[in-house]
Formats: structure tokens, C-alpha cells, sequence
């Protein structure tokens, strides 16, 4: 990250739309988001922006997934982790795209983290092809990208 784009940790939050619509706010967990958990998020959704169809993600350390892409030991890999599986994928996703839209509040980043949103959506679709058998986790990811939407177009 540049000079010009660092992160003011002093910046103190400040009134988003989840404050002002309540409707907006109903469908949004609120999940608490420290300053200093910006720069993970932004690169996390940034990670989520590159997932071509039949890419998975791999949450190794539970914070910054991999992009793990269609091979052979791609499968003995995920079995042998216990953790790479689609729910945990789905539910690290959730939790990382409500928390960043709960970074809104930090008005420095907050430009930056709807771009990062918005670009993950890309992503996001990839996902649902990847998974495109799994109706209850296409399900979930067309929620979370509704979700996206709702939050960039009222804000």
C-alpha cells in the first residue's frame, strides 16, 4: 500500500446507511470492524474478485483464503484439511463481505471497500457455477451478492 492510501487509524466512525435505512440494516449481521482489520479485509475481497469457475477457496489460516484451482490432488488436499469445505467457505464469505459493509463507518475506506465489494461479485458468480449443484449454497451467495447490491445502490 502507498503513502497516499494508508489507513488513518484515528479516523473515528461515523453514521452508514445501516444506520439511516432500516430496512438496508435489517438484512445486514451486524459484525463488528476494527480499523485495523481493513487492510485483511480489502485483500481478502480482492482474493474473491480473482475465483474463476471451478475455483474453491482454501482458509488455511482464517483470515486470507487461497485460490485453489480444479487439479488433480485438489480434492485429497481439501479432505485431508477438515476445514477447506464449502460451509466453511460460505460462512468465512459471509462473514467477511458483512463485516467489510460494516466498515463503512470509517469514512477514509470506506470508497475503497464498496469498489472491493463490488469487484467481488465477480467472484461471487464464479462461485455459484463452481457450485451450481449445491442449491443451498447458491442460495446463500445469491443473498450475499443481493445483499452487495442492496447496501451499494442505498448508499
Amino acid at each position: 500500500m502507498s503513502d497516499d492510501e494508508s489507513i488513518d487509524l484515528t479516523d473515528s466512525p461515523r453514521q452508514t446507511i445501516l444506520d439511516i435505512e432500516p430496512s438496508v440494516k435489517s438484512e445486514i449481521p451486524v459484525i463488528e470492524c476494527d480499523k485495523s482489520e481493513l487492510d485483511d479485509l480489502l485483500i481478502t475481497l480482492e482474493i474473491i474478485s480473482q475465483i474463476n469457475v471451478g475455483d474453491k477457496l482454501a482458509w488455511w489460516d482464517e483470515t486470507i483464503p487461497n485460490i485453489q484451482t480444479n487439479g488433480p490432488l485438489r480434492s485429497v488436499r481439501r479432505w485431508l484439511s477438515k476445514t477447506d469445505n464449502r460451509t466453511n467457505s460460505i460462512n468465512n464469505i459471509k462473514n467477511l463481505i458483512y463485516k467489510s459493509i460494516n466498515g463503512f463507518k470509517f469514512k477514509d475506506t470506506e470508497p475503497r471497500i464498496k469498489a472491493a465489494l463490488v469487484k467481488s461479485n465477480a467472484g461471487l458468480n464464479n462461485l455459484k457455477t463452481t457450485y451450481a449443484d449445491d442449491k443451498q449454497i447458491v442460495s446463500q451467495l445469491n443473498i450475499i451478492i443481493q445483499n452487495i447490491s442492496n447496501v451499494i445502490s442505498n448508499n
